[in-house]
C-alpha cells in the first residue's frame, strides 16, 4: 500500500476518535436498567443521522463511556465528511511537496519535518473539524434538527451528571463482562485453599490487592474480544525519526529554525518556491490525485493565501535541515581521517 495511505489512516482514526468526545448524539433515550443508575441506550436513531466511530475505543471509553449505537452508515459518513472538509486538502498539499517542492515521502527525516512543521495545524483542523461537528444540525423526529452539543446538554439537565464514577457511561453488560458481579479474582496465601480459613483473618494489605497480570489479562481478554472486528491487515505506518543524534541538536534546529521562518521572504533556490520556478505563470491552487490505487481522480482546491505560505515554510526547512545534516556530515568525516591518522 503507498506510504501516504499510512500517514492518511493515522490521520483520520484520530479525528474519527476525537469527535466522538460528545456521545450524546447517541443518547435519545433513556432506561433503569439492572437497578443501576440510568446509562444512555440507543433508540430510534436513523441510519446516516448519527456520527459512530471505533477508533481509539479504550481512551474513548475512558473519558465518556461506551456509545451503543451500531449503525454502519454513521461511521462511513464520518469518514466522507473528514475528508471533504479538510482530510483532502492536507493529502493534496503532501501530494504537491512531493510533486514540486521536493518531498521524498520515503525519508523518514523528511516526514519527521512534516510532523514538526504541520502537526500541530492539523491537530487546529482536527479541533475546528470536531467543534464543528458537535454543533451541526442532526435531522430526525427525535433530533428535532438539534445538535450532538445540545443533546448533551439537556440530556445533563434533565438526568443529571455523574461524578467520580469511573466506569460512567460504560454499559453494565460490559461491566459484568469484564469485571465481573463478585469483585476482582480472590488471591490466596500460598498454602492456603480457602477451606477453614476465616476470610475475616486476612491481613488488611491483602484485601483488595490485585496482581498487575489481573490487568494485563484483563487487557488481552478485551483485545482478543474487539480482533473480530477487525478484518484488514495492519496498516504499514511510515518511520519518521529524527535526523539529529541528540535533542540538543534537534532543539538547537528548531530554535534556529524558527527565526529563519520570520523572514518569509528568505527563500532557496531549487525548491521550486521562487516566482521564476513555477511551471505557470500563477503558483497552482488545484492539485490532482487519485486516492487508493483504483478511486477515480479528485480535484483540491488549494487557495494559495493558505497554501503556498506553508510550501514556503517546507523549502525554507528542508533547505536548512539539509544544509545542517551535510555540515554535520562533513565535520564526522574530517574527525574519523583525524582518528586515522
Amino acid at each position: 500500500m503507498d506510504l501516504w495511505m499510512g500517514f492518511v489512516v493515522q490521520l483520520l482514526a484520530y479525528v474519527r476518535a476525537i469527535t466522538t468526545k460528545l456521545p450524546p448524539c447517541w443518547m435519545f433515550s433513556w432506561r433503569q436498567s439492572r437497578g443501576t443508575a440510568r446509562r444512555p441506550v440507543c433508540g430510534g436513531i436513523e441510519a446516516g443521522k448519527t456520527p459512530r466511530s471505533p477508533s481509539g475505543w479504550s481512551c474513548i471509553v475512558d473519558q465518556e463511556g461506551l456509545p451503543l449505537c451500531g449503525a454502519r452508515a454513521c461511521s462511513e459518513r464520518l469518514w466522507v465528511e473528514v475528508g471533504t472538509q479538510f482530510a483532502r486538502a492536507w493529502r493534496a498539499f503532501f501530494t504537491r511537496l512531493g510533486r514540486l517542492h521536493c518531498l521524498d515521502r520515503k525519508n523518514p527525516s523528511h516526514l519527521w519535518l512534516l510532523h514538526l512543521l504541520f502537526l500541530e495545524e492539523i491537530n487546529q483542523d482536527c479541533r475546528d473539524f470536531q467543534d464543528d461537528w458537535n454543533l451541526h444540525p442532526i435531522e430526525g423526529v427525535q433530533t428535532k434538527n438539534q445538535s450532538p452539543a445540545d443533546l448533551r446538554f439537556l440530556g445533563q439537565l434533565t438526568e443529571g451528571v455523574y461524578r467520580e464514577d469511573p466506569l460512567d457511561g460504560i454499559h453494565p453488560d460490559a461491566i459484568n463482562r469484564y469485571y465481573g458481579v463478585h469483585g476482582p479474582r480472590l488471591r490466596r496465601p500460598r498454602n492456603q485453599t480457602g477451606a477453614g480459613n476465616d476470610p475475616e483473618e486476612v491481613e488488611e494489605e491483602d484485601v483488595g490487592a490485585v496482581d498487575v497480570s489481573d490487568e494485563e489479562e484483563l487487557e488481552n481478554q478485551i483485545g482478543a474480544d474487539l480482533q473480530k472486528n477487525i478484518r484488514h491487515e495492519p496498516v504499514k505506518v511510515p518511520r519518521h525519526r529524527s535526523p539529529f543524534k541528540d535533542a540538543e541538536l534537534q532543539d538547537l534546529f528548531v530554535q534556529q529554525l524558527e527565526a529563519l521562518q520570520l523572514q518569509p521572504d528568505v527563500l532557496p533556490e531549487d525548491y521550486g518556491i521562487l516566482e521564476e520556478e513555477w511551471e505557470e505563470e500563477d503558483y497552482p491552487e488545484i492539485e490532482v490525485f487519485r486516492p487508493g490505487t483504483q478511486g477515480k481522480e479528485l480535484s483540491i482546491i488549494l487557495p494559495r493565501q493558505i497554501w503556498y505560505p506553508r510550501a514556503a515554510r517546507w523549502a525554507q526547512a528542508l533547505d536548512f535541515m539539509s544544509r545542517i545534516l551535510h555540515e554535520l556530515e562533513e565535520e564526522d568525516v574530517s574527525d574519523a581521517d583525524g582518528d586515522s591518522d
